[in-house]
């Protein structure tokens, strides 16, 4: 619908739906309605990717937007393990390719797709998780000239995480074969980086005043949600959701997680 209520905007399949980017451009296919439409930012803007293509919407209310969509792909068409929510347009972080037609090409070998996804997220979870233990105690080689920042150590952890989301669905992860120390090797690091960055939302501190909600708290929110999203697809994986509850301090940052203001965050972290 349009911000008047008076008419619709778009009308599209459920079952069309690939990825919900949050920040994406406008541009020929954006969709920007009302007289309130002027000064919408980044922080309004949402692209859906369709199998056909992609359109980009403005709201207040983008966050609620984006998870009504999602519960709404589960309730109705129950294909939840085709979406993905990402900073940036999937394409550029799917290995499959887009024909003329803007629908994905088959790409046959899917394992070995998602299994140098799953490495090559445990391998930066393992070197950011090791630097931060290090700084944490003051134990690096050489002190940094700034202090060490979390969500600027997560970046590429992140990148990799939202490549995974991307790339490997949660029924692919029912079919991989990975063994219970491989899944350990994963969800150690990994949570151990979901609680850090939790633990900057919790500084903030619920029912702060309005400042205390900085950028940064913002962007650890954002990067909650991303490795949530990995850590629901590992779920799927038998080993994955007998380990996950076992992991130290799961429960306690799950707690923290739920009490965060990023709808997207709480929505994922309820889903895991």
């Amino acid at each position: 619908m349009d911000l008047g209520g008076s008419g619709a905007v778009s009308c599209r399949n459920l079952r069309s739906i690939r990825s919900l980017v949050l920040g994406g451009s406008g541009g020929k296919n954006s969709v920007v309605s009302g007289s309130n439409s002027q000064g919408l930012g980044a922080e309004t803007l949402l692209t859906i990717e369709y199998t056909d293509g992609s359109r980009t919407y403005s709201s207040p209310h983008r966050d609620a937007l984006a998870v009504s969509i999602l519960d709404a792909c589960v309730s109705i068409t129950k294909h939840t393990s085709s979406v993905s929510i990402t900073e940036a347009p999937s394409d550029g972080s799917r290995i499959f390719c887009l024909d003329k037609n803007g629908t994905v090409e088959t790409f046959r070998q899917t394992y070995p797709v998602a299994h140098w996804h799953f490495k090559r997220f445990e391998k930066l979870c393992h070197g950011a998780d090791a630097y931060l233990t290090l700084a944490a105690n003051n134990k690096l080689p050489e002190m940094p000239k700034h202090p060490v920042n979390v969500i600027t150590e997560c970046r590429e952890v992140l990148t990799a995480s939202r490549d995974f989301n991307t790339n490997v669905s949660p029924h692919q992860m029912t079919t991989l074969e990975f063994t219970r120390h491989q899944m350990a090797n994963l969800l150690v690091p990994s949570l151990n980086l979901l609680r850090r960055l939790a633990s900057l939302h919790k500084a903030g501190g619920v029912g702060s005043p309005p400042p205390s909600h900085t950028r940064e708290s913002h962007a650890a929110e954002r990067g909650c949600a991303t490795i949530l999203q990995t850590l629901y697809r590992l779920a799927f994986h038998k080993h994955g959701f007998v380990l996950l509850p076992e992991v130290p301090a799961w429960v306690e940052t799950l707690s923290t997680l739920l009490h965060m203001r990023d709808s997207l965050g709480v929505y994922w972290a309820t889903k895991t």
